[in-house]
């Protein structure tokens, strides 16, 4: 039994650090796009983060990785 408490506490952690990771990468995103005007690797990382399977940890960075890919597509679109 505690085995399985400690492998449960394990995959809980990793869940947690993985949505964590993924909003470091988001704001890597949009510092590229935003300060360095590289809206091409933005758009790169901003779709591997959309690409990622939606939990409740990280399905808010999923959320604005995927208006931030609209946003850009609007905008060049309008260019």
């Amino acid at each position: 039994m505690k085995k399985r408490l400690i492998i449960a506490g394990i995959s809980l952690a990793t869940w947690a650090g993985f949505s964590e990771d993924l909003q470091q990468q988001f704001e890597k995103a949009y510092f590229l796009e935003t300060a360095k005007g590289n809206m091409k690797d933005a758009a790169t990382i901003y779709q591997h983060i959309a690409d990622q399977q939606a939990t409740e940890e990280n399905k808010g960075v999923i959320k604005k990785s995927l208006i931030q890919l609209l946003e850009m597509a609007n905008t060049r679109q309008n260019e």
